[in-house]
């Protein structure tokens, strides 16, 4: 069997780990936890193994609704944490020509087109020709991932892709949490204090991982292109 990945560790279970302790606390805050439910968890392999069950689910969960909707205009436009390919390299003001020259070759051999364009030749596309590169940055991404993943050159770029996953998961959970705290804020008397509190850290999570999100998305393609331009390279 394969070891336990970063991709694993960072994409599904600490995300879940993540929800099942907010909920923890939550319920804590709530007084929810009856005496039976409390001596049960006070067993340790028993809360290890729950805690690690629900961790799994829960993050396998967001994760697979993360996937659902990162194509909804709120994930795209608003939050802006899945920017296409294609956009991101856009959206690059200086490019290295070093890097650019030896996937511009790669693009030729794929798409008799070059489409690692520097800034001016980006200016001077038009509507639909800047349509046409993004969707081709696309499917350049696709394979060299794939080719660098068959060929064990991909840990790198993989690592930022972990990280990301892990952030875009994050705002997916903060997503469903936040809203369960407002509501038990808002209809009941008790507890308000601590809910508030909890809300503030919660939301603070939420703004500093759509941040993250977008800057470790930016940075696995900035580096994917550039151990793929010295793949190419290596394998002349």
């Amino acid at each position: 069997m394969e070891k336990f990945s970063l991709f694993d560790l960072l994409g599904i279970l600490m995300p879940g780990a993540y929800c099942v302790m907010v909920l923890q606390v939550l319920l804590n805050i709530l007084g929810v936890q009856g005496d039976f439910f409390k001596e049960f968890l006070d067993n340790n392999i028993v809360s290890f193994s729950l805690g690690l069950f629900f961790s799994i689910v829960l993050g396998g969960l967001f994760f697979y609704l993360s996937d659902k909707f990162k194509e909804s205009n709120f994930y795209k436009n608003i939050l802006k944490i899945y920017i296409s390919i294609g956009e991101i390299f856009f959206s690059i003001k200086h490019i290295d020509t070093y890097y650019t020259n030896n996937l511009n070759k790669q693009s030729i051999l794929w798409f008799k087109n070059t489409i690692f364009l520097n800034v001016q030749e980006r200016n001077n596309l038009n509507k639909k020709e800047k349509s046409d590169l993004i969707k081709l940055h696309g499917i350049f991404y696709s394979r060299a991932y794939y080719e660098l993943q068959y060929n064990g050159g991909i840990d790198y770029p993989k690592t930022y892709q972990s990280f990301y996953f892990f952030f875009r998961n994050v705002v997916t959970i903060s997503l469903f949490l936040i809203p369960i705290c407002l509501i038990f804020y808002f209809i009941g008397n008790d507890y308000k204090n601590e809910l508030l509190l909890l809300l503030l850290i919660l939301i603070i999570f939420f703004l500093i991982s759509i941040y993250l999100a977008r800057y470790f998305r930016m940075e696995m393609v900035k580096k994917l292109y550039i151990i793929y331009s010295n793949y190419l390279i290596n394998k002349k």
